[in-house]
């Protein structure tokens, strides 16, 4: 004869599921905390470093580099002719001439600065995912270590 179970018995008490990894979390909570510990200053250093390295004599480096004037000019058929694709004919990633396009279709300043900001700004950009990279890998003084020789 099948055997009835009663409400009580069919409840079990949950069982609480541990972490991923099989591990139990204890401790503190992650510091999320607006404000700035040793760790995101000694970060914030380095990357203003690595743009003031980057933008030191942005404008004295004349004549116009031969590569330079190539991007300009694409930057140009794209802002005149709409030719979004201009770069793909020489093998070239089109996001960064689109990027320069941008600047030229709504800022009238001078476009070889502005390139050049735009190069100095993903340099400081590289900077910090080297940084993110090392810390992942081996903690926060290797990657301050990697960004900073990156700098």
């Amino acid at each position: 004869m099948a055997r009835v179970q009663t409400a009580k018995q069919k409840r079990k008490p949950a069982r609480k599921q541990p972490a991923r990894g099989g591990e139990k979390r204890s401790g503190p909570p992650a510091d999320r905390s607006p404000f700035p510990t040793p760790e995101r200053k000694a970060v914030a250093v380095v990357l203003a470093a690595a743009f003031l390295l980057r933008v030191y004599h942005i404008a004295a480096d004349f004549p116009i580099v031969t590569d330079e004037s190539i991007y300009l000019r694409w930057a140009e058929i794209i802002e005149h002719q709409g030719t979004w694709f201009i770069s793909l004919l020489d093998g070239k990633q089109p996001f960064g001439y689109w990027v320069l396009a941008a600047i030229r279709f709504v800022s009238d300043s001078d476009p070889l600065l502005a390139a050049r900001l735009v190069s100095a700004f993903a340099g400081v950009g590289t900077a910090l995912v080297v940084y993110l990279i090392g810390r992942r890998l081996s903690g926060h003084m290797a990657g301050l270590i990697g960004a900073s020789l990156y700098a």
